[in-house]
């Protein structure tokens, strides 16, 4: 029988560090959940990684969260196993530091969604670029928009084309200009034409001239008379004949008369004759002389 098993919480708080670090494994494996949560910081930071690792998930759970919070140190964190990690209850989890956070390395891809959104924008953004890419689609739609919003540009730029691909359009919508501008073209290229006829115009504009490149012909048929005209002339001239071919007449007719003229010879050359054909009257009369030749 173990040394530990007839103490009550309060013998267990009373012993010393050295006393913690004396246990042996099988003590650790012995402790109940009342005697987990007696601990002290002190002695959390005492426990050696071999008899950490070996906590269930009961265990885990049954940590004082000040006093996890306050003893874990880094290298306890690292250790961790993907099943500790998971069993970390959401106050034990929003009370960790952002070093800590860190140390929870790749093994963040256990936690579940409301774990996720327990954590502070404080600690999403103590999640390196690594632990951001190894979060599941899932996780990534799960996060809230509050939490996006404060999203580093370095972590949105993390982010895989079949994460955002699960991001909801209340999650697109709340990034900031600067964010929607750090995604990489294949991220955008990935959206759904859903989530892109989702977007608020400040994103629209805020895409870059590689970004609007990158839209699909599918993507561009998606958008709105709004979004078409919120499209930056700077990027508009940009577009392969593929992506204006795929406008609908409707869209055609939203292009203001900066747009058009804007657009070069050859992208005017390459509408379709319906489209064409959809130009109103004042469309055609504020063409340039170049575009009408």
């Amino acid at each position: 029988m173990s040394i530990i098993s007839g103490m009550s919480g309060s013998q267990v708080a009373a012993l010393t560090t050295a006393q913690i670090q004396a246990l042996s494994t099988a003590d650790f494996k012995a402790m109940s959940s009342a005697q987990i949560n007696a601990l002290t910081s002190e002695q959390v930071g005492a426990i050696e990684t071999q008899d950490l690792v070996v906590l269930n998930a009961s265990q885990i759970a049954a940590f004082n969260q000040t006093a996890f919070s306050d003893g874990l140190l880094t290298y306890q964190a690292e250790a961790l196993s993907q099943t500790q990690v998971k069993a970390l209850t959401t106050d034990q989890l929003s009370a960790l530091g952002s070093d800590q956070i860190t140390a929870l390395g790749t093994d963040v891809s256990a936690l579940s969604a409301a774990q996720l959104q327990s954590l502070s924008s404080a600690q999403l953004n103590a999640l390196g670029t690594d632990q951001i890419a190894a979060l599941k689609p899932a996780q990534v739609a799960a996060l809230t928009t509050g939490q996006m919003s404060t999203l580093s540009t370095a972590n949105v730029q993390a982010l895989s084309a079949t994460q955002v691909k699960a991001l909801t359009t209340a999650q697109l919508n709340s990034l900031s200009s600067d964010q929607i501008a750090a995604l990489d073209t294949a991220d955008v290229a990935a959206l759904t034409a859903t989530q892109v006829k989702g977007l608020s115009t400040t994103n629209i504009q805020a895409l870059s001239s590689d970004q609007a490149m990158a839209l699909t012909a599918a993507q561009m048929a998606a958008l709105s008379s709004d979004q078409i005209q919120a499209i930056e002339t700077q990027d508009l001239v940009k577009l392969g004949t593929a992506q204006l071919g795929a406008l609908t007449a409707t869209q055609v007719k939203s292009l203001t008369s900066d747009q058009l003229n804007a657009l070069g010879t050859d992208q005017i050359a390459g509408l379709k004759a319906a489209q064409i054909a959809a130009l109103t009257t004042d469309q055609v009369s504020a063409l340039s002389t170049a575009n009408v030749q």
